[in-house]
C-alpha cells in the first residue's frame, strides 16, 4: 500500500548574520520513503536532495525563499516557504567632517552607512553619548566654545556595531590672537600674554628657525588675555613663538 508524503515538521525561517550558516530542515513520512528536492526561490538547487539543506557561509545574495518538495510514487507535496533573512553589518560609506564655525553658529554632521537591517546610530561628543542625537546627522545648535572637540557616532544593527571616524569641530575667531610686549622677570624667565576672543582656545607654538614649529602650549582666554611663563632665555639659538586658534 502506497502512501503519499505528508510533511510533519515544516521548514522554519532562519535569521543569521553574514558569513554564518544556515540549516533548513523538513520531517516528513510515506510509503515508501519520499525523496526530497530543495530549492531556492522556486529553483531546485543542485545536488540538495536530503532531509535538510545548508546555506553556508550566507550572503546577502543567499536571501530568500526556500522551499522542499517531498515526493514517493503516490504523491507529491510542496513544503511551506521558509524565508532567509541574511544580517550585513553595517559599513560606513561618508565618514563625519571637520568643521571650524563661528561662535553662535549651527554645525551639523553627517554620516553615511549601509547594512541589513537598516543601522541605529548614536552620537558621541568626546567619546560619551549624546543624548537623543541618534540620526544619521545631528546638528549642534548656537555652538560655544565649550562644543568644540571630538564627534563621532556608533552605528549598529544586530550583525554588529562600527564606530565612525572623529570629527573635530573647532571655532574661527573674530580676531587674531597676539602676543603683547614680552616681560624678563628677574629670575630670567621669560614671560609672555597673549590677547584674543575672550573664552577662546589657542594653541602656542615654538621654532628656533621659523620654519620648524613644534607644540608649547595651549592654552583658554577665559578673559581675553592669558599671561604664561615660556622659559628661560639662553646664549643659545632664537626662540620664536606663535599661536593659532583650533586645534
Amino acid at each position: 500500500v502506497y502512501v503519499p508524503p505528508v510533511i510533519t515538521t515544516q521548514p522554519q525561517a532562519r535569521n543569521v548574520n553574514q558569513t554564518s550558516n544556515a540549516l533548513f530542515t523538513v520531517v516528513a513520512t510515506g510509503t515508501p520513503a519520499p525523496a526530497y528536492q530543495w530549492r531556492f526561490n522556486g529553483t531546485n538547487i543542485a545536488g540538495a536532495t536530503d532531509t535538510g539543506f545548508t546555506v553556508a557561509n550566507a550572503q546577502p545574495a543567499n536571501a530568500g525563499s526556500y522551499s522542499v518538495v517531498v515526493a514517493n510514487i503516490a504523491g507529491t507535496l510542496t513544503s511551506a516557504d521558509a524565508l532567509l533573512t541574511v544580517n550585513v553589518p553595517p559599513e560606513i560609506t561618508a565618514q563625519p567632517q571637520n568643521a571650524a564655525v563661528a561662535v553662535g553658529s549651527n554645525v551639523t554632521f553627517t554620516v553615511t552607512a549601509t547594512g541589513t537591517p537598516a543601522p541605529a546610530y548614536q552620537w558621541r561628543f568626546n567619546g560619551t553619548n549624546i543624548a537623543g542625537a541618534t540620526g544619521a546627522s545631528y546638528t549642534r545648535a548656537n555652538a560655544q566654545y565649550a562644543d568644540a572637540g571630538s564627534y563621532s557616532v556608533l552605528v549598529t544593527n544586530v550583525a554588529g556595531p562600527i564606530p565612525s571616524a572623529n570629527a573635530v569641530l573647532s571655532f574661527l575667531t573674530a580676531s587674531p590672537a597676539q602676543f603683547q610686549a614680552p616681560q624678563i622677570q628677574s629670575d630670567g624667565s621669560l614671560q609672555l600674554t597673549l590677547s584674543g576672543d575672550p573664552g577662546a582656545a589657542y594653541y602656542v607654538q615654538s621654532s628656533t628657525n621659523l620654519s620648524d614649529w613644534q607644540p608649547f602650549t595651549n592654552l583658554t582666554l577665559l578673559n581675553g588675555t592669558f599671561t604664561f611663563n615660556a622659559g628661560y632665555i639662553t646664549n643659545g639659538p632664537a626662540l620664536y613663538f606663535r599661536a593659532r586658534s583650533g586645534p
